[in-house]
Parts: C-alpha cells; structure tokens; sequence
C-alpha cells in the first residue's frame, strides 16, 4: 500500500514521461522477481502479494530510479546552461574582437592620414627652409666686406678701432681693458688679437642667436600645422555632424508633414463622404443637412457642454506655421452678444450683409475675401451659405459651400484664432458682434484641411467655391485696355447677365502700394459699373477695409459733383470703397475676374471624364489629340445658346499624385469642333466653332457660344474635346453644360 502510495504520489508529482518510465521500472522490478509474484494479476494486485522485505527493496530502488533521474536531468540543464553560457562569452568575444579590429583599422588609417600629412608638411617645411637659407646666403653675400651685426642689449658694445684710436688714451684703454674682460683676454694681446676675438665672438652670437630664431620658426610651425590639423578635423567633424543633423531634421520633419498630410487627406476624405451623403441638393431627395447634421449634436451639447470639431481642431495643426501657438477662443468670450449675421454699419435695418463690414486679417486670404465683398453685393448669396443662421448654446454652425461642382455641407464650431486683447486673428466682421465673416473663413478653411491651405488663391474661384457658378474667363486689362469701348461692352453685359466680378493689381507683395494708393499682388471686389454723364466709373472695395484709390474719382477727387454724389452714393470715409475711371482702372490693374451664375431656367448636363495613361492625348499640337475623351452634343433646328465649362479635380490643400507636395493645376482648354458628329482624329481650322484660348494654369476654363444648325437637316451634331496642353498629364476632370434650349449630350467611342 505504502508503496503504491509512494507510485502515485511520484507520478502525480513527476511529469507524465517520468511516470511512464517509473512504472515500466516498477513492471520489470516484479517481473525480476517473478518468485514472489502471483502472476496473472495487476501491478498493485502484485505488489500487495509481495511481503515486507520485498516491497522494502522495490521501494529503495523506486527511490534510487527517481534520484537518478532527477540528476541525470539536472546534469542535463547544467550541461546546456554551460554551453549556453559558451554560446554567449563566444559572441562577446567575436563581437568585441570585431569592435576592436574596427577601431584598429579606423586608427590605422586615420594614423596613415596623418603620417601621410605630416610628410607633405615636412616636405613643404624642408622646402621652405631651403628657400630661406638661400635667401639668407643671397643676402649675406650682398653685404658689404667687413660688416658686422649691430650690437645687441646683452652683447658687449661693438669695438671700432678707428674710434679707439681717436679717443684718448685712457678711454681707449679703459674700453680695452672692459672688452678683455669681458672676452677673457689678457694684458700682453694686442690690438689684433682683440679685434679677432672679438669677431670670433660676434660669429658664435650670431650662429647662435641664428639656430635659435630657426628652432623657434621650426617650433611656431608645427604648432600652427598641429592647430591648422585639428581646426581641418573639427570642422569636417562638425560639418559632418550639421549635415547629419540637417539631414536627420529634414527627414523628420518631411516625415511629419506626410503624415499630416496623410491624416488631414483622410480625415477631408471621411468627412466629405459624411456631407456628401447628408449634403440637400436641388430635387435630388437629399437629406436636409440642419435635421441630419446639426440637430444631432444640438440634442447632445448645451450649455456648459459645447461642441468641439475633432475633424478640424483647435490646434496649430490647422494653423499656417506663422500663427502657431495662437490662442482660440469661442464666441462667447470674442463677443458680447454673438450672432450671425447683426446691424449693418450703413444700412437701418437689422440684420443686414454689407461689404463693408469685411475685414481682412493676419492671413493672406485677400482673395476670398474680395468674392465675399463681390457676393455680399447680393445678400441673398450669402444668407444661402449658411444653414445655421441663429447662434446656439452648442457653438455648432453648418456651412454649405461648393468643391468640384458639388455642394458641401461643413460643420464648424465658433472656437476661432485669436490676438491676446481678444479680437479674431483672422477675417472678422467690423460690427464685434457678428460672425458671418469668421464662420465663412473658418468652413472655407476646413474644406481645404487648413488655415494655411487657403493662403493665396483667385477671386473668381473664390466665388465659384461660394456660389456654385461657372469660373475661368479672366480678362487681361492690358490687352482688353486696348478697346475701351469693347471692354465697356463687356463689362455691362456681365453686369446684366447677373455676373459676379473682382479684379487683381499687378504682381507683387502686399507691402507694395503705388502712389496712387492701388497695394501690389492684391485682390480687389468689384461690386459696381455705372456711366453717368459720359464718365465711365467702376467702384472697387480692397478687402482690408482701408488703403483706397488716392487718384481721380477718388473719394476726396475734385471731379465730384452734388449730382455724381447723390446718383453714385458717394461717400468719404476711409472703409476700403472707392471709385475708379475705366481708364485708369485698366492701367493700375491686371485682371479681371469674372464668375458666372448660370439662369437658373436653363438645362443643365454634368460630364465626368478624366485623362489616364492613353487618354490623356494633349492638345492639337501633338499626334495623340484624338485619344483624349470626346462627347457629342446634339442640337435641333434652332439655334442653342450655351455656357461650357471645364474643371480639373482641384488640388488645393491635396497631393493628387502622392509625391507629398500640393499639385498645381494642369494648363487646360476646351473645343467645341464640328466634326458631324464623329471623334476628332485630326483637327484643322476650319473645324473650330469655339475655343477656350490660350491654354492656362488654372482650376478651370469657360466659353460662351451658340450652337447654329447647319446642312439644313433637323439635327446637328458637335463634338465637344476637352484636352490638357501636353500628352501624358493625367487628373480627372468634369465639364458642364448649361443651354438655353434642351440638348443630347453623349460620349463618343
């Protein structure tokens, strides 16, 4: 029993291998003494039948078994611990012998760069020397036959024997008996000896006085060679750790802003799919953005509990690099009684939108402010913008601008960049109270991931981000200047045709004002064009809200008259506002931009297309026109007036190409060619009905034509080739069609 026991418990406290083997053990001890064993029973029914002693044995050599296994096992874990530790000491050693044999090498051959230096400075030195002894010994054989150095502090006076000789006797004896002193000569050396001594004298001073000038030329010359070597080495070592260093920053901040650049992407990506899916488009069946977007987080933020925006932070993130470390700050701590929109600064009645309440501030969106300017001319474009128009105690404002054709809908809260006397960093409204200005800047911004991405832009794409028009014909004023009657014809017709227009003054920065008051590189609203009395007149609006036109016309201009005033609404006041003669106008600006609003009771067809791999064919310069994308456009008998526009997908604030920098547009145009219906091969001129020309950098192009029927049968058929300038320019793009009558618009294969 005790020896069962004792089987048990090993085998329950062994692992499962050792308790095998320990009753194989226990089997074959029985079977050993197959004398004392019943046979043909169980392992414990045959120990039981075992009497004392023999169990007594069994159980010895059970426990003998199980020591031995335990040390043969221990024996084996020690064994390997061993070898393990070998292993280990073994890479150590090679690892410090390699370490070694590196550094060895390294002082080997730094030490032969310096032995190989040392020689060339030796040589040079050895050199140097001999070129100095021959130019010692060229002078010493110039001097003349008997000259002797000049005397020195420390050597005895020079002893002239003519002077002796003319002296007195005692003088003469007295300097004698000095000099023998001083020379070791005695009373019976004549006057030779003397002066030969004294030359002997001179010449061991010099040889020696000589030795030791060239010891200390020596000297000075391996220290400046010794200094000259380890300025050489610290410099190459510092250079070599800037370089590293520079390297190191550069790679780590490039690192950065790719995944800045990354998450912003995502993030705008994410979020333009949310508002895509939430946006209220005209009769689509969309859902209305102020139940789908705003009241949800209305119901769950409140006072004390206000909204944050995670998708655009405030944070410098959002921020261009010159404003980082702002300080945000919401609404209520800005304003005293936020609202959207409040009382205008020239208008009686409440709730008014008036251009000269914008103000520009420390970002160089003077653009976008300017199509404010233009579209703040009709308040109705900027009531529209904003599907929030009551403030809210959750600081949530919802915002519907547009980006490549479409509307979006972009949530924003009321935290906004600040100065420190609490007054908005950036755009603002003149009224305190009023944050139209800063809600559109702030949405502007998210669209485009950034502060710092809508930094620069054109006032006319501007105003198609903020009204969903038709951009891309820009008038050149020097050109156009040439015909004012032409350009004044222009003018009035987009005036009529409800467009919308600003202008930009010639390039330059922003520091730069002419000395008629006109700021360089700047972006002006144009909010009106009028003839009164023969005087052609526009009146312009610099976004800044002060620095106006300082020339005729001006506000403090003589060529006023009470008339002029009351029929103009003339004012002097120093809000940016000023008029401008046609004139002038075209002489102290560069452009014209002109934003187009299509009748809202024309047809409209939108086309999406893009140039990829053979697609992307370029313009009719090259071979390879005819693989570009083409769409057929089909009229009836009558003539049909029609709006063509065609956009590149924008690369504001995106890497299209995902080289990590924002991509600049491609120069584009668009043709509208008569082909009968058939794609363009080969195009020739007489084919062209219309054309967008020349090609341009910019985000799109626009061209007004009507479409005539011809060959007199009940249909005609055009063909419309969109093109980039130069094969192998790859971007999406969409066009729209806006006309007057019906059309079919097709692609053609």
């Amino acid at each position: 029993a005790r020896l069962a026991a004792a089987l048990l418990q090993a085998a329950a406290a062994a692992a499962e291998g050792e308790a095998r083997e320990l009753l194989l053990f226990a089997s074959s001890e029985l079977s050993s003494r197959g004398a004392a064993v019943s046979g043909g029973g169980t392992l414990e029914e045959e120990v039981a039948s075992l009497n004392v002693e023999e169990r007594g044995l069994l159980e010895e050599a059970a426990a003998d078994f199980l020591a031995a296994r335990r040390r043969q096992r221990q024996l084996d874990e020690e064994r390997a611990e061993e070898e393990a530790r070998r292993a280990a000491v073994r890479t150590a050693a090679l690892r410090v012998a390699e370490a070694r044999r590196r550094k060895l090498d390294a002082v080997t051959a730094d030490g032969a760069g310096r032995l190989r230096l040392l020689r060339l400075k030796l040589r040079d030195a050895g050199a140097e020397a001999s070129l100095q002894a021959d130019e010692v010994e060229a002078a010493s054989e110039a001097l003349p036959r008997g000259w002797s150095p000049p005397a020195r502090p420390t050597s005895p006076p020079p002893l002239d024997a003519e002077a002796v000789a003319a002296q007195s006797e005692a003088e003469e004896q007295k300097q004698v008996a000095a000099f023998q002193a001083r020379c070791g000569l005695s009373e019976g050396d004549n006057g030779n000896d003397v002066v030969a001594a004294a030359r002997t004298w001179y010449d061991e001073e010099e040889a020696r006085l000589a030795q030791a000038c060239e010891a200390m030329v020596d000297y000075a010359e391996k220290l400046a060679s010794i200094a000259r070597g380890s300025a050489d080495a610290l410099s190459l070592r510092v250079s070599a750790f800037d370089d590293e260093d520079a390297a190191a920053a550069e790679a780590r901040r490039r690192a950065a802003a790719g995944e800045r650049r990354r998450a912003a992407d995502a993030a705008r990506r994410d979020r333009e799919r949310e508002e895509e899916a939430a946006a209220t488009r005209g009769g689509d069946g969309g859902a209305d953005p102020m139940e789908s977007l705003v009241k949800p987080i209305l119901a769950r933020h409140g006072a004390g509990c206000e909204w944050e925006d995670v998708a655009f932070p405030a944070a410098d993130a959002s921020l261009p690099a010159s404003a980082h470390g702002a300080k945000w700050q919401r609404a209520r701590q800005l304003c005293l009684a936020p609202v959207v929109f409040g009382r205008s600064s020239k208008a009686a009645d409440a709730d008014a939108i008036d251009p000269s309440d914008i103000s520009q501030g420390a970002l160089g969106t003077c653009y976008f402010l300017s199509a404010l300017s233009v579209a703040a001319t009709r308040p109705q474009l900027i009531r529209s913008c904003f599907v929030t128009t009551e403030p809210n105690e959750a600081g949530c404002y919802c915002v519907r601008l547009f980006r490549d054709g479409r509307p979006r809908h972009i949530l924003v809260d009321d935290q906004l960049p600040a100065h420190g006397h609490g007054r908005p960093l950036f755009a603002a409204s003149k009224q305190r109270d009023e944050l139209w200005v800063s809600l559109l800047e702030k949405a502007y911004a998210k669209l485009f991931s950034s502060y710092a991405a809508i930094e620069g832009g054109h006032v006319d794409e501007a105003l198609v981000d903020l009204t969903g028009g038709v951009g891309g014909e820009n008038l050149s004023l020097a050109e156009e200047g040439r015909d004012p009657d032409r350009l004044w014809s222009r003018l009035t017709g987009f005036v009529h045709a409800g467009y919308l227009l600003g202008a930009g003054s010639p390039a330059g920065t922003d520091t730069d004002v002419s000395a008629e008051g006109i700021v360089q590189g700047h972006a002006y609203a144009c909010l009106r064009v009028a003839e009164e009395e023969g005087h052609r007149l526009l009146q312009l609006r610099n976004p800044w809200g002060r620095t106006e036109w300082r020339g005729d016309w001006s506000d403090a201009s003589h060529l006023w008259t009470p008339r002029l005033k009351a029929r103009l609404g003339w004012s002097d006041a120093d809000d940016g506002t000023f008029w401008i003669g046609l004139k002038d106008f075209c002489a102290s600006f560069a452009q014209l931009y002109v934003c187009k609003i299509p009748n809202p009771s024309w047809a409209h067809a939108e086309l999406q297309g893009e140039w990829r791999g053979e697609s992307a064919g370029g313009c009719s310069n090259y071979d390879t026109v005819g693989a570009n994308p083409q769409w057929s456009i089909t009229i009836g008998e009558r003539p049909v007036a029609c709006l063509v526009c065609l956009a590149q997908a924008d690369a504001r604030g995106t890497d299209l190409d995902g080289d990590g920098v924002e991509d600049e547009p491609f120069p584009i145009g668009l043709s509208v060619v008569y082909k009968r219906g058939e794609r363009v091969r080969k195009l020739y001129a007489s084919d062209w009905c219309a054309r967008t020309a020349p090609f341009r950098n910019t985000r799109e192009v626009s061209l007004d034509v009507t479409l005539e029927p011809r060959s007199g049968g009940a249909t005609t058929t055009y063909t419309l080739l969109p093109s980039t300038f130069e094969p192998g320019q790859e971007r999406n793009f969409r066009i729209r069609v806006f006309s007057d009558r019906p059309v079919e618009v097709a692609p053609l294969r």
